[in-house]
């Protein structure tokens, strides 16, 4: 099986649309302070299914291209 590379900002922009298209209802059931303690686990566990779905396939590069605040991280010693 063949994994597809993904820097961070693609992984951001995944999680985005997974969020935006997720039913309306996962949210309700999260965010309503009356819902019961099973329901928001289930509705928090359907929510976290249906955004990493399709991650096995995944191989998630740990670079951005943005500024780090002034810190570095030194470059990996050749082996």
């Amino acid at each position: 099986m063949w994994r597809t590379k993904l820097s961070a900002e693609d992984l951001r922009l995944r999680i985005m649309i997974k969020l935006t298209v997720a039913p309306r209802h996962l949210f309700r059931s999260l965010w309503a302070p009356q819902t019961p303690a099973l329901q928001r686990d289930a509705a928090r566990r359907d929510l976290v299914e249906l955004i990493t779905e399709g991650w096995d396939t995944l191989e998630i590069e740990a670079t951005t291209t943005h500024e780090t605040m002034g810190h570095s991280v030194p470059p990996a010693a050749p082996d």
